[in-house]
């Protein structure tokens, strides 16, 4: 017979049963676990305030210095020397995460806000690792600026934190990128979606555009058409992104480029990033870096005025020559410059000076462009192929030295040293080093 007073049934707390309410431990079994000190407090959900959705935003500050003539601008956002207005924060801005990393966003002319946005970071050593993005608002859609710098800062912290390099063979590699680039956008997604009201009748919508650098290699994804170029100091260059939009549907179709897209309906996308998007699934390319050159990621607001890469290369090595003159007036303006200022412009200064450049063709958009320098480091040796394979440390020719594996530099990218010896794939000789092997 069941005491009454005893429960029919055992009582938990957080997982665990409660000694003395009708728990019946096993015979040889440990007793009933007691609380621990690190164990989780419980709370009620139905008792937290729910976060304000829409928390107060600064207004931007002035920028710091006028670019119209370089001169200093004081706290009530007019330049000192010429007497220019500055644009605030959101309607101009620059980023410089490394000395080889530099970008520029702007409002351009025609247009009332500044509905493009960029976010970059990058590793200090240079042409090492390097992550840019550009999301650029459609016009139509409410809110779009807002949410385009939004889904633009949320997708590079995606990209930051992901190491897709430390992957033992080519093949992972480039798996881990495209998951990457996957979850990158599909966060970017959401932060387009948070600062979207419900039942909003033109839902914010933008692009998005991704460049990865890790050493030699660039990673490049995108929805939408805004792009990313390797653009190489000598030599022809290269779109690294195909556009979704009407223009490269009729490119594929056997349209001239020149005439898709200067069609009307040219810069219709088909895909991009919103509550009413069907696809932010980025298409994802990469490309060996043969070479010194540049890596551009930009919105349309530049790259409608020069849309070939032997074009927009142009623009590129023209901007390096005006940022250069420009920075050598700026320091003949100064009565003693410091001997140590080189008067080799910065990426930033470069990309500055394109942005200048498409304002003088018009600047009918917004305008974002991202460069990094890359391809100045040695290209690495080729890699030992055994059976196929890359080899790594877990796949290693037989009496090869720990020394033949990839090292880790100060920066954590794993750098590829020459090995001593090579295999062939069929008869598994050792073969002379500089013979090439299939895989």
């Amino acid at each position: 017979m069941t005491d009454p007073a005893e429960p029919a049934w055992p009582q938990f707390s957080q997982g665990r049963p409660v000694a003395g309410t009708g728990w019946k431990q096993p015979p040889g079994q440990p007793g009933a676990a007691v609380p621990r000190p690190d164990d989780p407090t419980v709370v009620d959900a139905s008792l937290i305030p729910a976060p304000d959705p829409t928390p107060v935003a600064a207004e931007p500050a002035a920028s710091k210095l006028c670019l119209q003539c370089g001169g200093e601008v004081d706290t009530d956002g007019y330049c000192t020397q010429c007497g220019a207005k500055a644009p605030t924060e959101r309607e101009h801005f620059e980023e410089s995460p490394a000395a080889w990393v530099g970008a520029v966003c702007d409002r351009g002319v025609k247009h009332a806000r500044n509905e493009d946005a960029l976010a970059t970071d990058a590793d200090e050593a240079m042409g090492s690792r390097a992550v840019l993005v550009v999301c650029d608002g459609v016009t139509t859609s409410t809110d779009s600026d807002v949410a385009a710098l939004a889904a633009a800062r949320a997708a590079r912290d995606v990209l930051v934190e992901g190491r897709p390099e430390d992957m033992g063979t080519p093949a992972s590699r480039s798996a881990a990128v495209s998951g990457l680039f996957a979850r990158a956008a599909a966060v970017a997604n959401d932060a387009v979606a948070h600062h979207t009201a419900a039942g909003e009748k033109n839902p914010a919508a933008c692009t998005f555009v991704a460049a990865l650098v890790l050493d030699n290699v660039v990673y490049a994804g995108n929805v939408g058409d805004s792009r990313a170029y390797w653009l190489p100091d000598s030599g022809d260059g290269a779109i690294l992104t195909r556009d979704d939009s009407m223009a490269e549907d009729s490119i594929a179709s056997g349209v001239p480029r020149k005439q898709a897209e200067t069609a009307a309906d040219a810069h219709t996308i088909t895909r991009w990033l919103g509550v009413d998007a069907a696809d932010v699934v980025p298409q994802v390319a990469s490309m060996h870096v043969p070479g010194p050159g540049w890596v551009l990621v930009c919105s349309d607001g530049l790259w409608n005025y020069a849309s070939e890469p032997s074009e927009i290369g142009k623009v590129v090595s023209d901007a390096v020559g005006t940022a250069n003159s420009w920075r050598e007036k700026s320091r003949q303006a100064i009565a003693q410059p410091p001997a140590t200022e080189s008067t080799v412009s910065t990426p930033v200064e470069i990309a500055r000076a394109m942005v200048n450049w498409a304002i003088a063709q018009g600047g009918h958009d917004n305008i974002s462009a991202c460069l990094a320098r890359v391809g100045d480091k040695p290209v690495p040796a080729a890699p030992v192929v055994v059976d196929g394979e890359i080899a790594t440390s877990k796949i290693m020719p037989s009496g090869a030295s720990q020394t033949d594996q990839p090292s880790a530099s100060a920066n954590g990218v794993r750098e590829p040293v020459a090995a001593t010896t090579a295999y062939d794939p069929i008869t598994h000789e050792p073969v002379p080093a500089t013979t090439p092997l299939e895989g």
